[in-house]
């Protein structure tokens, strides 16, 4: 059974690492798109950016599904993280974190 990571990255520096890392460690991505289905989803990654309404009720409905979030954003944006650990995001890194320790993020959020 293939593991699937629900993606919302707009930044393509960081939806393309992200992608290309998670496939290295086994999963299969997608992109949450309208719908936000987290139908089968092992992992939920969001990047704090765009309309903070849309973002905080993905990371409401990937809680309510029972599936992690890892939600990441710019340091300097203390408002915006703490909104998004307020709405229920298990993990919530810098940008930088997330580029450096993806792989132990990911596998403390994920059980096998």
């Amino acid at each position: 059974q293939s593991r699937v990571v629900v993606l919302h990255i707009p930044d393509l520096f960081f939806a393309l690492r992200v992608a290309d890392a998670l496939k290295h460690l086994g999963f299969v991505t997608r992109d949450v798109e309208g719908s936000a289905d987290f139908n089968g989803a092992s992992l939920f990654v969001v990047q704090l950016t765009g309309a903070r309404e849309t973002w905080l009720s993905w990371i409401a409905a990937a809680k309510t599904a029972g599936v992690p979030v890892l939600a990441f954003g710019r340091h300097t944006e203390a408002e915006t993280l703490r909104a998004a650990r307020q709405a229920g995001a298990s993990k919530v890194v810098p940008n930088s974190e997330l580029v450096t320790d993806l792989p132990n993020l990911v596998s403390a959020l994920v059980t096998p």
